[in-house]
């Protein structure tokens, strides 16, 4: 049996319109990405990160709006993918294989700069996260290489 409540709450929920949401954070991490000439990102490295971020409580303006789930493997944001696919339909975004491995390519001619302008409010915070997110990929790529010549 459905409570009322639970009814409002998914009608609300179908309304609700984030300030910062999980697109803007991608459209964010991808300009200033490309902006510092990182054309290219781990998606599962991305989601492991910004989970232990949220977690953590760091960086909440930027990522309020993605909720993870778990596969019983691993942790997933609908709202992440969601908004990656747009970044590809807009031909921001792209994938070789995208069933073989996670690693997302960013076009290099995209007009950056106007992806910017609307979210400049959010630009330091994003620009820390993705100095932050580089620090933990290069330290989880140190582990990868230690555990392969073991």
């Amino acid at each position: 049996m459905v409570t009322n409540n639970n009814n409002e709450k998914k009608y609300i929920d179908k309304f609700y319109d984030p300030n910062f949401s999980a697109y803007d954070f991608m459209s964010l991490f991808s300009a200033i990405s490309a902006e510092q000439k990182v054309y290219s990102f781990n998606e599962e490295e991305l989601n492991k990160f910004i989970k232990e971020c949220k977690d953590s409580s760091e960086f909440d303006n930027l990522l309020n709006d993605i909720n993870f789930k778990s596969n019983g493997i691993s942790y997933y944001s609908e709202e992440l993918d969601e908004a990656i696919t747009k970044l590809k339909f807009g031909n921001i975004l792209y994938t070789i294989t995208p069933q073989r491995d996670s690693i997302i390519y960013i076009f290099e001619n995209t007009p950056f700069s106007k992806m910017i302008d609307s979210r400049r409010k959010y630009l330091d915070e994003a620009t820390s996260f993705i100095n932050k997110y580089k620090e933990f990929e290069n330290k989880n790529e140190y582990k990868r290489k230690i555990k392969r010549n073991s």
